[in-house]
């Protein structure tokens, strides 16, 4: 598989965040459709609550189209970025939620409003980590 196959009609993976940063919705769908089944392999790995993982996912690529401008310009690598989105988000919902199996199934329109407020802050946390490490 060579690298135009792998992000599109854009070369590298730099390009291609670039493009979701600047809001281009076909190369937010390619990380979506290229990243999304890579994700849940590495969730099931930290934990076996399958509607955590799903949830947690969706909350990161929700988090990532929302606040899209503000994401790291230059990352390494989108796989490994989304890799520490993730784990961020479901070790956050385990602590905050220790029986989260019996939580998620709840459909409460209280809890909505802290799902947008935790990803916020995970991805601020992430994006401060990283220029720290790169500073």
């Amino acid at each position: 598989m060579n690298t135009t196959d792998s992000f599109g009609k854009w070369c590298t993976e730099q390009q291609l965040w670039g493009a979701v940063r600047q809001g281009d919705e076909h190369a937010f769908t390619v990380v979506f459709e290229r990243y999304h089944g890579i994700l849940y392999n590495y969730g099931s790995k930290l934990t076996a609550d399958t509607a955590l993982i799903e949830d947690a996912i969706q909350d990161v690529f929700i988090d990532i189209w929302r606040l899209r401008a503000g994401l790291t310009e230059n990352i390494s690598s989108i796989k490994f970025y989304l890799y520490r989105a993730l784990r961020r988000r479901i070790r956050v919902t385990l602590e905050k939620y220790p029986s989260a199996q019996e939580i998620s199934g709840l459909s409460d329109p209280d809890i909505s409003p802290l799902s947008f407020s935790d990803s916020e802050t995970i991805l601020i946390e992430t994006e401060s980590n990283h220029l720290r490490k790169k500073g």
